[in-house]
Order: structure tokens, then C-alpha cells, then sequence
């Protein structure tokens, strides 16, 4: 996966976590969404602050079905990098 699109996705994943109520582990997120980050290059890392705050924004504009449907698909992601709470 492109290092931006990858930053983005994981700016998604902890921006989304909050509003859409699934837990993140808070060790292993900042483990691995701090490691993924360090290894990119500026301008891939800047797009997780790019996807975190737009994501914030973006649900809070959906209707209730756009919202379930990205919310659902956040909490599988997070699941998919393992770091999504047990």
C-alpha cells in the first residue's frame, strides 16, 4: 500500500474511534501508528492529520446509515492492524 494512502487509512482508524464507539488498544496504537509514521517520508506523514481530522468532521455531517456503514468499516481495519481492543 502506498505509504499516504496507508497514513490516511490510519488517521481514519483513530480519528473514527471515538465517535463510532469501537475501543482501541492505546499501546498498540500508538505502537504501531507511531513506528508505521516515523518510517514515511513528511509529506505520507502528513496525511494522517489529514484523515484524522477529516474523518472527525466527515461523520459528524452522515446520516445515520452512512455513519454505521463507516463506522463498521473503521472498527474492521483497526482490527486488521491489530490494534483495535480486546
Amino acid at each position: 500500500m502506498d505509504d499516504t494512502l496507508k497514513a490516511r487509512e490510519l488517521g481514519q482508524i483513530v480519528g473514527s474511534a471515538e465517535l463510532c464507539n469501537y475501543p482501541l488498544d492505546a499501546d498498540k496504537a500508538s505502537g504501531y501508528v507511531s513506528e508505521a509514521l516515523a518510517a514515511m517520508e513528511p509529506s505520507s506523514r502528513s496525511a494522517y492529520q489529514a484523515g484524522l481530522g477529516a474523518q472527525k468532521i466527515r461523520l459528524q455531517k452522515m446520516t445515520e446509515v452512512e455513519r454505521k456503514v463507516s463506522c463498521s468499516t473503521q472498527a474492521k481495519l483497526a482490527a486488521k492492524y491489530g490494534i483495535l481492543a480486546r
